[in-house]
């Protein structure tokens, strides 16, 4: 949890919640923590825990369910300019996700004690 503003927010680590953690070396040069605190329709909070943020661009978002598969925490595609193809991804399912796991665990100490 990380207070901001006195409001407090869980905290997200984005590369753990799409399962990159164990797949990808830690960059030591890199000593920033970046957060972005995002929001969603019915005004729930978080704070997402990003490596970096290489560029803002618009963009043409094509599904992918369509043509591939559902991917948990991808919402759509884009193709860039250079050809390469970049995943956009579910916040509000990848903080969903990752506040009901926070809920459950809470919910387990709780019921824990009072047995």
């Amino acid at each position: 949890m990380v207070s901001i503003r006195g409001n407090y927010m869980p905290l997200v680590p984005l590369a753990k919640e799409l399962g990159l953690m164990n797949s990808l070396p830690l960059k030591e040069e890199s000593k920033e923590t970046i957060i972005l605190i995002v929001e969603n329709e019915a005004g729930a909070r978080a704070a997402l825990i990003v490596d970096a943020i290489h560029d803002q661009t618009q963009v043409v978002i094509k599904s992918i369910e369509k043509n591939y598969q559902q991917i948990p925490g991808v919402s759509a595609a884009t193709i860039l300019g250079d050809g390469s193809v970049s995943l956009i991804l579910d916040v509000p399912a990848l903080i969903a996700t990752a506040i009901g796991r926070i809920d459950t665990k809470s919910s387990n100490t709780r019921s824990g004690l009072a047995a």
